[in-house]
């Protein structure tokens, strides 16, 4: 039972230890009926309990962001 990290870029999880540049922390992932805690890292400061998109992976570690506001989504 391969299971390719790859798959989860563009997936939404939930920080469940703070993460920040050059700092990696954890998130929770749902996927494929299950629940990953996975190692990640980003580019900006998440707290714990931030949702966030997967944005890349390399290796074992996900890069993740905060999810940006939909297109056209009244930002301002």
């Amino acid at each position: 039972e391969g299971f390719e990290l790859g798959k989860l870029v563009g997936e939404r999880g939930r920080s469940t230890l703070a993460i920040g540049p050059g700092r990696t922390g954890r998130v929770a992932v749902h996927f494929a009926g299950m629940t990953r805690s996975l190692t990640a890292t980003s580019k900006e400061e998440i707290p714990a309990g931030e949702e966030v998109v997967v944005r890349d992976v390399v290796g074992n570690v996900l890069t993740v962001a905060r999810p940006e506001a939909p297109e056209g989504a009244g930002a301002g």
